[in-house]
């Protein structure tokens, strides 16, 4: 019960879109690919390997297209 109490303070202080310490682009996505991998590691942990790879793979492709949007046009 902890665990996700800690993981959503970090997010709020960090991670979100109104976070109170905002954080440079590559630390914050740091932080997110991080909270990111434990919650996959904690569903293959769990057994439950279909949605651990589906949500991984849903991950990666967000950050893709998150990653392309935000690249500046020369």
């Amino acid at each position: 019960m902890g665990l996700p109490l800690f993981i959503i303070g970090i997010w709020s202080i960090f991670g979100s879109p109104k976070a109170r310490v905002p954080l440079n682009p590559f630390t914050h996505e740091l932080v997110e690919a991080a909270l990111f991998t434990l919650a996959v590691l904690a569903l293959y942990e769990t057994g439950r390997t279909l949605i651990a790879s589906v949500f991984a793979s849903m991950v990666i492709f967000s950050q893709l297209v998150s990653f392309h949007l935000h690249q500046k046009t020369i």
